[in-house]
């Protein structure tokens, strides 16, 4: 799988059109897009891994392992994953930072 078609998945596993993933990235728009044909910098790159919560070396092809310093945190992501496609896009955002803030929450709660 290349690049591009990596962080499509992903980011569809993560309720994300890759336009969302680039704004959330600070990144332009459509630049994901252009990834078919051009290597983005590593910031750029870093930044979307960021976002999508996966290491550079996932997103590269490099390994299998999201990230492999955060699987508590991807063992909850599974715990609470939810269809939001029928929520109006307006909303989903403000659903994923609570349960993201929750789920925080917990694993703070958890380790002390």
């Amino acid at each position: 799988m290349s690049l591009l078609d990596i962080t499509k998945k992903t980011a569809k596993e993560r309720g994300l059109s890759l336009t969302d993933v680039a704004t959330k990235a600070g990144i332009a728009q459509k630049s994901i897009y252009q990834w078919k044909t051009v290597t983005p910098k590593v910031d750029t790159l870093k930044a979307v891994a960021d976002v999508l919560g996966v290491t550079t070396d996932y997103l590269l092809g490099t390994t299998d392992e999201k990230n492999p310093h955060r699987a508590d945190e991807d063992g909850m992501e599974e715990f609470y994953r939810i269809d939001l496609s029928r929520v109006p896009k307006s909303e989903r955002d403000t659903i994923k930072k609570a349960l993201d803030k929750y789920t925080r929450f917990l694993l703070d709660d958890m380790w002390k």
